[in-house]
């Protein structure tokens, strides 16, 4: 007669198919888990990296236009700030502001007459025939550059004090001084920007009550045949501007 035997948990046998299932469940469970832990910590990673950082004196504002200060071999200092220039010439540091938005408040006849002494004054041999008068020369020597924008005594005293400023900072106080200098330029710049204008059209409008007609259709002339990619006639070497 044979009496069964009573097994303790100890002693039970599993068998080898299920010891593999679960060893295989128990790892994946650990793979899973340690790739959870991954995807947290990536998303939580680039929120960090994407949030705005918090405004402050020492950062640059929204909004705030590219720029840099440049001092050149020959001693001046030029300042660029967005849409604007400054230049400091020695010995006397005389300032002059230039904008480049002059075509933009100019209507077709006045952007013709823009072009025509801009390209006078890059001397185009073109233009030769044209027989300019002195005065219309020195009227287009005006409206030739890009347009100068007023300075008042108290602009130029600010712009010197941080411009001065930004000379004597040390290296870690450079950039603060640096974004000091653009961001006022930037300001005075606006606000004398109506005067400018008004100043830059007069000019023109000045050139155009002096120039002939005759001077006129040779310039439209000589634009629509580089625009068609025609050379203009060679001038007459007997008969300057």
């Amino acid at each position: 007669m044979s009496r069964s035997e009573h097994k303790h948990p100890g002693q039970w046998r599993i068998p080898i198919a299920l010891a593999a299932f679960l060893i295989l469940l128990g790892i994946s469970a650990g793979v899973w888990g340690i790739w959870r832990w991954m995807q947290k910590s990536q998303v939580t990673a680039e929120a960090v990296t994407v949030e705005a950082p918090p405004r402050g004196p020492g950062r640059r504002a929204a909004g705030e236009p590219p720029g840099r200060i440049f001092k050149r071999d020959d001693g001046s200092i030029r300042v660029v700030s967005g849409n604007y220039w400054l230049t400091i010439m020695p010995p006397n540091r005389e300032m002059s502001l230039h904008c480049g938005d002059g075509e933009e408040w100019l209507n077709k006849d006045q952007q013709l007459l823009l072009k025509m002494a801009q390209r006078w004054s890059r001397g185009n041999n073109s233009l030769r025939n044209m027989q300019f008068t002195d005065e219309q020369k020195q009227q287009m020597k005006l409206v030739s550059a890009e347009p100068l924008v007023p300075l008042s005594a108290a602009d130029q005293a600010k712009l010197e004090g941080l411009i001065k400023a930004w000379q004597d900072a040390t290296d870690a106080a450079k950039p603060d001084a640096q974004r000091a200098v653009l961001l006022a330029l930037r300001e005075i710049a606006n606000a004398n920007i109506p005067a400018a204008k008004d100043a830059f059209v007069a000019n023109l409008n000045k050139l155009n009550a002096i120039t002939t007609p005759r001077q006129l259709d040779q310039y439209r002339q000589l634009e629509t045949a580089r625009r068609n990619g025609n050379r203009p006639a060679p001038p007459n070497p007997g008969r300057g501007a």
